[in-house]
This record gives C-alpha cells, sequence and structure tokens, in this order.
C-alpha cells in the first residue's frame, strides 16, 4: 500500500475575498438554486482551484511535491484537520488554504485479510513516514508551503498563519504535525500485485489468481504511485483492462 499524505496550512486573510461564507445560510441557498437552475456557479466547481507541482531543491530534474490552493479555510479541533461527526464547517472570518503532499513516498503500508470471512474487515495498515525520506521530506513539504504564502500577491493578502502556526518550525514538530493532522489524499495503490509469485493477487490479464470471472482494474495494481492525481492513471488502466475484456470474449 502506497499513498500520498497531505499536510495543510491555513491562513487567515484582510479582504472578504474567500467563499466561506458561500457555504452557509443565505449564501449557501443562493449558490444550490444557481445550481439547480443553471447547472453552474460554485457548486459545478472544483474545491481548489490552483495546483502547483514543485521542487524541493533546485538540482532535481523533476518535481518532487505536489502544492494545492483553496480560497476558503476550514473550522478544526486543536490540530486536527479532521471534521467532526462527518460534517465539514467553513470559518466565519475570511481565510485560505494550502496543502501539500510529497509526489513519491518510499514508505509503504499492507492491506492483509483478518479471516476467512469476506465480509469481515480488512487489517489495514498505512506505513506513512516509516521510510526515513519521507520524515525528511515533511519538512520540505511545510517550507514549500510557506514559501508560496511569502510570495506577492498573497503576502500582501495573508495577515496570520492560523495553522499550525509558526511556532511549528523545527522538523520534529513539522513531522508531528504532519503525522497527527495530516491525511490521505485519496490516492492508494498498489496493494494488489501483479505476478506469478505466492504473493501475487492478479497475472498479466488482470484476472485474480484462483477466481474465476474476477479482475482488479484500478489503481491496486500500480506498484508504485504515480506523480500526480491517479484519476488519469485509473482511467488509462480501466481503457486497457476492457481491451483485455473484449480479447478474451472475442476469443483472441
Amino acid at each position: 500500500l502506497r499513498e500520498h499524505r497531505m499536510a495543510m496550512v491555513q491562513f487567515r486573510i484582510n479582504k472578504p475575498i474567500s467563499l466561506n461564507r458561500e457555504f452557509g445560510g443565505l449564501g449557501l441557498v443562493k449558490n444550490i438554486l444557481q445550481y439547480m437552475i443553471s447547472r453552474k456557479g460554485l457548486m459545478a466547481t472544483g474545491s481548489h482551484d490552483v495546483v502547483a507541482f514543485v521542487r524541493s531543491e533546485q538540482h532535481l530534474t523533476r518535481p518532487d511535491i505536489e502544492l494545492v490552493v483553496a480560497p476558503f479555510s476550514l473550522k478544526q479541533t486543536g490540530m486536527s484537520m479532521e471534521p467532526q461527526e462527518g460534517n465539514v464547517e467553513f470559518e466565519e472570518q475570511h481565510g485560505m488554504q494550502i496543502f501539500g503532499y510529497q509526489l513519491r513516498p518510499e514508505s509503504q503500508g499492507s492491506v492483509m485479510i483478518s479471516s476467512a470471512d469476506p465480509a469481515a474487515d480488512p487489517v489495514i495498515k498505512s506505513g506513512y513516514f516509516s521510510h526515513e525520506t519521507d520524515r525528511k521530506m515533511s519538512f520540505q513539504v511545510l517550507k514549500k508551503i510557506r514559501e508560496l504564502a511569502a510570495q506577492p500577491p498573497l503576502v500582501d493578502l495573508i495577515i496570520e498563519e492560523t495553522s499550525p502556526g509558526h511556532e511549528v518550525s523545527s522538523a520534529d514538530a513539522i513531522l508531528k504535525f504532519h503525522s497527527e493532522s495530516g491525511g490521505p489524499v485519496a490516492h492508494p495503490a498498489g496493494t494488489c500485485k501483479m505476478g506469478n509469485d505466492e504473493m501475487a493477487v492478479v497475472d498479466n490479464r488482470l484476472k485474480v489468481h484462483g477466481v474465476d470471472g474476477l479482475r482488479v482494474i484500478d489503481c491496486s495494481i500500480m506498484p508504485t504511485l504515480v506523480s500526480a492525481h491517479t484519476n488519469a492513471a485509473t482511467m488509462a488502466l480501466a481503457w486497457r483492462g476492457a481491451q483485455l475484456i473484449e480479447e478474451d470474449w472475442r476469443g483472441a
């Protein structure tokens, strides 16, 4: 199992231009009605408008960190960014957020069965930051987020960093924040190995070993993560999987 783990930094801004008040009260009613009538407006857009792929060090030949910017900020309890009771709440004051993550993490986890009962919960071990490289990269991710926030025009807009705050500055403190308050980016991959050995789940035609009529056609079969979001890679895998199914159906 491999997964991107993000760290989120939030800021208070000095102008009423965030979307914090667009998703509550009359603002929310307006946006819902606009979407229902025209399929346009905020409800028809993505949540994060700006994405940047950056290098942690100038000598690198390709980016190793992704930064994502959103024109809103969320309420939180302590250091945790997890929504309480399943609800995402926006702050009353105007703010923004930037989150980032290492594109090619070295840490590996696992997903294993817990019993012969197919309905039993699996045993999931994330393995976040189990590799020294990833622990060092955690510092670089926060560093790049703060460097972006210190550039114009953002530096003229931002009043303060509200989470985690500039007191979280050492490598150990940043890793603690990233570990405890970060989160997965919904990019899990690599849990269904392709091959012929005893640990392999699928063969080279994506068929599950020992189970007739079942294939795995998603990011589970990828040996490692792509240096991006996984949606496009999943679509490519699905296209190839459809070709394999058609070939087998036609007896090719």
